[in-house]
């Protein structure tokens, strides 16, 4: 994602528990002071976010509950004036850590798996200050950013896109659900699917046991008595096998 610049993103409105409004000088001064004391009022401004390290998912389920965490090192959250005649002027730059909400939901309409992203807690945030060429008091921006953080993580959930199902044997599938695949390094979304029929998800095999109670599909007359193929799915891989094994 971090070599295609999927997660570069410039931001040029925000939230400050309202609608969103466009960024100014002025507007920044709420969060920055010498934004609004150092710059013209109402100055437009944009903020750029640019990723140094690629995003990873760990082991850990997500910060709120989601099946799992997907971690931000070393994102560099860019305040940039455009002036005229001169070009963009980077007056602050903070780079940011922070762990994200990642989950999956299923669009049944247009048969996507599509990637949820949400904010954590802001004691999860750790914001330091890299540039600065406004004169800001550094301290107390790296205390107040991530209290501001989940307004950017709306806009760097919009860069992951859905992805399509795959076919198994030219056969479309049908999501039953989608569950964290158990505690390994790292953790990663499961999607167990078939052809409508309804069956439980079981743990991987590396975490079966003898006699332990897997999931177990029930085959249709269509089948002729035979378990039929369900599928994995996941947006870094998928395979398939037969249920019940």
């Amino acid at each position: 994602m971090t070599e295609c610049g999927i997660l570069n993103q410039r931001v040029i409105e925000i939230s400050l528990g309202g609608p969103p409004l466009p960024l100014t000088s002025s507007l920044l001064g709420v969060l920055v002071p010498e934004f609004g004391t150092k710059i013209a009022p109402n100055t437009p401004m944009h903020i750029d976010v640019v990723p140094t390290v690629a995003p990873f998912l760990d082991e850990d389920a997500g910060p709120n509950g989601e099946s799992a965490e997907l971690n931000l090192a070393h994102l560099q959250i860019k305040f940039v004036e455009s002036r005229p005649g001169v070009g963009d002027i980077v007056h602050l730059t903070l780079a940011v850590d922070a762990p994200l909400g990642f989950d999956l939901a299923y669009d049944p309409v247009g048969r996507v798996l599509a990637p949820q992203i949400s904010a954590p807690p802001a004691t999860s945030v750790r914001a330091r200050v890299v540039d600065d060429f406004i004169g800001a008091v550094e301290p107390t921006i790296e205390a107040l950013f991530p209290t501001s953080f989940p307004s950017f993580v709306s806009a760097l959930g919009s860069s992951f896109a859905a992805f399509p199902l795959p076919t198994f044997l030219g056969l479309g599938l049908d999501v039953l659900e989608v569950q964290r695949a158990g505690k390994r390094s790292p953790a990663r979304p499961r999607v167990e699917a078939d052809r409508g029929r309804v069956c439980c998800v079981r743990p991987p095999h590396s975490q079966r046991s003898t006699g332990s109670v897997g999931s177990t599909c029930r085959p249709s007359a269509e089948d002729g008595g035979v378990a039929p193929m369900s599928r994995t799915v996941s947006p870094f891989g998928s395979r398939a096998d037969p249920m019940g094994v």
